[in-house]
C-alpha cells in the first residue's frame, strides 16, 4: 500500500481572517494619522497667514500707508492672503505716554466669524 501525505501549502480560513483584521485596524489608524496631520496643517496655514495679515496691518499704520487714527472707534477692511480673502479690524487706542498709541489688530476667515489672531502694536503720535 502506498501512503499518500497531504502538505499544506496555504494558509487556513481562520489564519487569512486574523491577518486581514490585523491590516485593517492598521490601515484605520494610519488613515486618521493622515487626516489629522492634514486637519493640523491647515490650521497652522490659516493660523499663520492670519499672522501675516495682522502683521502688516501694523507696519503699514506704522508706516502711515493706512491711516488709523484714535478719533475713530473701529477699523474694518478686507484683505487677500493665500488666494483667501481675511477680514481685520484694528482699534486705536490712547496709552500713558503721550508720544505712542496702542493699536489691536483682530483677523477673522468670515465677515461675521471669531477672530483666529489677536496682535497689538504700537504707533508713535505725531505732537
Amino acid at each position: 500500500m502506498i501512503r499518500q501525505t497531504i502538505h499544506n501549502l496555504g494558509f487556513t480560513l481562520m489564519e487569512v481572517l486574523v491577518a486581514l483584521v490585523i491590516l485593517s485596524i492598521a490601515f484605520t489608524t494610519i488613515f486618521r494619522s493622515i487626516s489629522s496631520n492634514a486637519k493640523n496643517i491647515l490650521y497652522l496655514q490659516n493660523k499663520t497667514a492670519a499672522n501675516w495679515v495682522a502683521m502688516n496691518v501694523i507696519a503699514e499704520a506704522q508706516l502711515k500707508i493706512i491711516n488709523l487714527t484714535e478719533s475713530k472707534s473701529q477699523t474694518s477692511h478686507k484683505e487677500i492672503m493665500f488666494d483667501k480673502n481675511w477680514y481685520w479690524n484694528a482699534v486705536v487706542q490712547a496709552t500713558p505716554n503721550p508720544y505712542m498709541s496702542r493699536i489691536d489688530v483682530g483677523v477673522r476667515q468670515t465677515e461675521n466669524s471669531e477672530a483666529i489672531i489677536h496682535l497689538t502694536g504700537y504707533l508713535r503720535n505725531e505732537t
